[in-house]
């Protein structure tokens, strides 16, 4: 089973802003009380970028959903290769017995020898599961009380075809839910720093554009920004104008200015 991984930045860039607080807080929940959290937010909002690095961080398993996926049998699959676990099963039971047993014995080894506690299993875009395939994964980690964030695009997820006695059944077994805010201007400076953004003008800008925008957006203009100082100096002001200018993918130059300008 091909697993899916997201496209991240270099660790050195990684930035804790408000989201990933957020999501760290959801996990730090599931991995205390062994409830299932449930995280959403709109596509760009730094959600897979901090699940990645957060479930490396915790020694925790991420795995993302795809098409291929949806169905139990294949999730079962995609568990079973996103956690390492080796196995030569072909039948649909086999397959959730194995789980069952491995993740059951692995998250009682990790309450008793590890500091971190509860094994901690993340899987990302579950709006893509069937609800028969998301019942039976809440239903693995009530019997094996492992950590569990589930995650998905909320857009996506309100309009996901699923009667509504499944929603409820689903929803009913979740301890936690968190839809992740957009950047504050603390978030967007945190960001500008990690990049080696100088003056107050430049942030001011980087403010303007990241509160107005999204968290993946701010990143790219600064990644772009980068680019033009040849890794010879700091990002200024100029570099991000005439990043803006160059790429219309960003948006109007506008973003960079304040709403009362």
């Amino acid at each position: 089973m091909e697993l899916i991984k997201p496209r991240l930045p270099d660790r050195h860039l990684f930035v804790e802003i408000g989201s990933v607080a957020r999501i760290r807080e959801g996990i730090n929940y599931t991995m205390a009380f062994g409830e299932p959290v449930r995280i959403t937010s709109q596509a760009g909002f730094g959600k897979t970028t901090g699940l990645y690095y957060l479930a490396e961080d915790m020694g925790g398993y991420y795995c993302q959903i795809g098409q291929a996926h949806k169905s139990a049998p294949d999730m079962y699959r995609t568990l079973l290769a996103a956690c390492e676990i080796y196995h030569d099963d072909k039948y649909t039971r086999e397959l959730f017995n194995t789980l069952v047993d491995v993740l059951g014995r692995r998250n009682i080894w990790r309450m008793e020898h590890s500091e971190k506690g509860r094994l901690l299993i993340i899987v990302d875009e579950v709006q893509t599961l069937e609800a028969t395939a998301l019942r039976e994964l809440l239903s693995i980690q009530e019997t094996c009380q492992f950590g569990l964030v589930i995650s998905g695009n909320g857009e996506r997820i309100a309009k996901t075809k699923m009667d509504r006695g499944a929603w409820e059944q689903i929803d009913s077994r979740i301890g936690m839910e968190i839809k992740l805010p957009g950047l504050s201007r603390t978030d967007c400076e945190l960001m500008g720093a990690a990049y080696g953004v100088e003056g107050m003008d430049a942030y001011q800008a980087l403010a303007n554009f990241g509160t107005k925008t999204t968290p993946r957006m701010l990143g790219r203009l600064l990644e772009n920004a980068k680019r033009l100082t040849a890794g010879t100096g700091s990002i200024q002001l100029r570099h991000i104008q005439i990043t803006m200018a160059g790429n219309p993918k960003l948006g109007d130059a506008g973003l960079l200015k304040s709403e009362a300008a």
